[in-house]
């Protein structure tokens, strides 16, 4: 009932937060959060996303990610930092 693709009001007021830490690779599924923040957000629900790590590593992919971004208006819901060391992890 709550994943349904009914329309319904925005039912939470404060965002709920994900965080992607690890590299901007194919291999790693980044796409896959992407897809999923557009479902939440035509849900009315409200989420952001963090993307921390490398995006040097597979270019063309991240300018996939990029377009995606753009497409499902999702700009003002993603925020990308750069590769962070694990002792700060």
């Amino acid at each position: 009932m709550f994943f349904s693709r009914k329309r319904r009001d925005t039912i939470n007021y404060s965002p709920f937060k994900i965080i992607y830490l690890g590299r901007i690779t194919a291999a790693k599924g980044v796409i896959t959060i992407i897809e999923a923040m557009k479902i939440l957000k035509d849900q009315r629900l409200l989420v952001e996303l963090s993307i921390i790590g490398n995006s040097d590593l597979e270019p063309e992919y991240y300018y996939r990610i990029l377009n995606l971004i753009n497409r499902y208006g999702l700009k003002n819901k993603i925020t990308f930092k750069n590769q962070v060391s694990r002792k700060f992890v």
